[in-house]
């Protein structure tokens, strides 16, 4: 493969710093009419932008999905709030009838 520095690989070979990253545009040529309309009639319906609609989406899939199940898992953990109970004994009360 042929080395340019200046363009964006997607192999890691030339990835930059966080802070470098910072603030940069991508450019996404060819996207079809109808998929331009949904994301602006979904960005309507999310009171975004366009751009901020497209912009909280890729932010989305960027997340790793571990992150946000993780999350959700201690938020279901404190709302239950004790430990649950040992059922043994209501199981056994229950084959015993």
């Amino acid at each position: 493969m042929k080395r340019n520095p200046g363009k964006w690989r997607g192999d890691g070979a030339n990835k930059a710093p966080k802070a470098a990253t910072a603030g940069r545009s991508v450019l996404v040529r060819g996207l079809a009419a109808r998929t331009l309309t949904r994301l602006r009639k979904r960005a309507v319906a999310n009171g975004r932008s366009l751009e901020g609609e497209i912009r909280h989406i890729l932010e989305q899939e960027a997340t790793p999905a571990a992150a946000g199940y993780l999350r959700r898992l201690a938020e279901v953990r404190r709302s239950i709030g004790r430990a649950m109970p040992d059922s043994t004994p209501l199981i056994r009360e229950d084959r015993d009838r």
